[in-house]
């Protein structure tokens, strides 16, 4: 007979209670685990279509959120606000001249 269980507290503790009364002998064997797969990188996810876009703005990458969602351009060079400390809060100004789609 083969029952499965697990190691609770130092305890070996089957799946189904009561599978032998108490006093009986058992053999315990610890069964492997299967590997866990590794974890993929984005690249290696996303790698069949990096460089496979044609036709995008020049801008694309700086100003996604207009493109996608009609947030204001963002202008090419930012401007960090005078209380900001690390370019990671720097807040993009928005572009006031040109025309707005």
């Amino acid at each position: 007979m083969s029952l499965t269980g697990h190691v609770q507290n130092g305890v070996v503790v089957f799946d189904t209670p009561n599978a032998f009364p108490d006093g009986t002998a058992v053999k315990v064997e610890a069964i492997e685990a299967p590997p866990k797969a590794a974890k993929r990188s984005l690249l290696d996810r996303l790698g069949d279509v990096v460089g496979k876009a044609e036709g995008l703005p020049a801008d694309a990458s700086q100003n996604v959120d207009h493109y996608l969602y009609g947030h204001p351009k963002k202008c090419k060079s930012s401007s960090l606000t005078p209380h900001s400390r690390s370019p990671s809060s720097a807040r993009r100004t928005p572009c006031t001249s040109g025309p707005r789609p």
